[in-house]
Parts: C-alpha cells; sequence; structure tokens
C-alpha cells in the first residue's frame, strides 16, 4: 500500500533526521562487549587486526585496544607493491598512539609468485589510472567496480578482479597465519555500507573475520564512533581508499560519495519513495537506480558459499 504524499514526506524527513545517527558511547561500549565476548567464547588471547591506516581498520583497533588492552591488540600492516606511504604512516600513528604491537609484513614476494604484478606491467601514475577508469566508465555506461560484480564481460575487469582480489585474499592469509600462531581473535574492519553495495573480496581480509564489529554501521557512522574516540584527525580526515592503485579512491571507484550512499542506503531500508530518497540527497534517480543495481548484483557475495537445497 503506498502512503499518501503527506506521510511520505513525514515519513522522509524522520529518515533523513534519524537514519545515520546514534549514541557512539553506547555503540562503542557495545561493540567493546562484543569482542571481549567473542574472545573468551573462543579462548583467544587478544586480538589481531588488519591495519591499513585508514578510518575503519583504526576504529577496529582502538576498540579492540579498548576491549583487550593495547598490549594483547596486534596491528599487522601487511603493505605490497602498490600501497602508499602514506598508509604506513598512519598505521604507525595509530599504533603509537594505541601502545599497541605494529607488526610490518610486506606480501610483495608473494604476490610476484603469482604473477599478479604482470597483470599491470609497470607502475601508473595516479592521474593515469584514475582517466583509465574514467574512460573504461564513459565507454561501457558502468565503472570497472560494477562492472565485476558479476562474471567479468571483457578481459580488462578479468584481469583488474584477479589483480585486486588477490591482494585481499593474501592479507587474509597472512593475518591468520599470525593470529593462530599467538591464538588471537581476528577482528574484521568491514562496514555495512562496503558490505550493501558488494565492495567487499569473497574470502579476503575485508570479508573473513572471527567478528566483524562494524558491520552494522554504515560509513558515516563509524566516522562518529571515529570522533567520538579521539582517533588522530588524519586519519578521520583522509579520503577512504583501497590503496591497490594509486590515483582511487572509495568514493572515485563506487562513483557516488559516502554521504549520498548512506542516505540512499537508508532511505531503501526505511522503505522511501525513489521520489522522496532522491529529494532528501539531492540526487538523481538515476543514481538511486545505480545503487539498488549494485546491491542486486553482490547479494551472491553476501550470501557465499551458495549451498542448494536439495530434496533428500
Amino acid at each position: 500500500m503506498l502512503l499518501g504524499s503527506h506521510l511520505e514526506k513525514e515519513l522522509s524527513d524522520i529518515v533523513a533526521r534519524n537514519c545515520l545517527r546514534l549514541s557512539p558511547q553506547r555503540v562503542c561500549t557495545e561493540i567493546q562487549n562484543h569482542i571481549k565476548d567473542r574472545a573468551t567464547q573462543l579462548h583467544r588471547h587478544g586480538a589481531a587486526v588488519g591495519l591499513s591506516g585508514g578510518l575503519d581498520s583504526s576504529v577496529v583497533a582502538t576498540l579492540s585496544s579498548l576491549a583487550l588492552g593495547p598490549a594483547n591488540v596486534l596491528c599487522l600492516f601487511m603493505p605490497e607493491k602498490h600501497t602508499s606511504k602514506e598508509s604506513l604512516k598512519h598505521a604507525r600513528l595509530l599504533a603509537n598512539w594505541l601502545g599497541a604491537e605494529l607488526q610490518i609484513e610486506d606480501v610483495t614476494p608473494r604476490l610476484e609468485k603469482f604473477g599478479v604484478y604482470r597483470l599491470i606491467p609497470r607502475t601508473l601514475p595516479g592521474s593515469l589510472v584514475r582517466r583509465l577508469f574514467d574512460h573504461y566508465a564513459r565507454k561501457t555506461g558502468e565503472t570497472p567496480f560494477s562492472a565485476g560484480l558479476l562474471g567479468a564481460r571483457d578481459q580488462f575487469v578479468a584481469a583488474a578482479n584477479a589483480f585486486y582480489r588477490l591482494k585481499h585474499r593474501m592479507r587474509m592469509l597472512t593475518l591468520y597465519y599470525h593470529a593462530e600462531l599467538e591464538n588471537l581473535l581476528v577482528v574484521g574492519s568491514a562496514n555495512k555500507t562496503e558490505f550493501s553495495i558488494g565492495l567487499f573480496v569473497q574470502y579476503g581480509c575485508d570479508n573473513a573475520a572471527d567478528i566483524m564489529p562494524l558491520r552494522s554501521l554504515y560509513k558515516t557512522q563509524v566516522r562518529q564512533l571515529a570522533e567520538y574516540l579521539a582517533v588522530p584527525r588524519v586519519i578521520i580526515e583522509k579520503p577512504p581508499s583501497p590503496d591497490l592503485l594509486p590515483g582511487l579512491t572509495d568514493e572515485s571507484v563506487i562513483g557516488v560519495p559516502y554521504q549520498t550512499l548512506d542516505l540512499i542506503l537508508c532511505g531503501l531500508e526505511g522503505g522511501l519513495s525513489q521520489q522522496s530518497i532522491a529529494d532528501e540527497c539531492s540526487c538523481s534517480q538515476n543514481v538511486i537506480d545505480y545503487v539498488e543495481k549494485l546491491m542486486d548484483e553482490s547479494r551472491h557475495k553476501r550470501n557465499a558459499p551458495y549451498v542448494p537445497d536439495l530434496f533428500l
């Protein structure tokens, strides 16, 4: 049953005002309790976090340190050939601020054995990478990210999938190796925004963990937690980036700013019409169609592996 225009507008206003608001103190305390309880249930001595120098992993490392004590948290930074120097600088800053152990393990040699860097034969400047991505979008009408959610439709997308997904999976293997050596709980950093649109790698370091404490929170809400926790300002303010190639940010890969994306996702979750969401977000309905397409085409990733129903 469709709502009347007055009720729809009233509901739209309520969603816009409240859907992304939370009580940071209450949520942080709740997450800390979950981390502590999970470590106890699984008989772990502490936690391991794949620290990237970005916002999400910094919040997770901070909450893990508050839950278990910084001496019991391993922050593992896993750079490779294309990792920016800024990421290492920010990972060191965060670990020092927490008083937690930072361990650095370069995964480049393992990736080289797979031949992953032969897929991109030389280091490309960030400006050229952006132009290549923009050219692909203009030529095909979709971003390389959206084109790769289902089966690769051309060799460019297939190579890009193999290139970046192996990096995430190698980091997952490395993180679990160290976590199991020291009997630690692997604490993941994926958030609800990324999970909803498929911006993660199946069985990669952004999807495989013993606990994913941020998975119920949109990116804008994670930022609220970071502000409350007083995560170093430089980490809060820098543009989120996959840090897989120079020149790319999360928002350039997705094609929609996080603030708009989160409002669209909230509106869809709240059952609002496309017109109401478009009005609240000041965006076109084409953008909302695109977000719904990402959600639909990434559904299989959120339900992997597929287990067929058998008539036994």
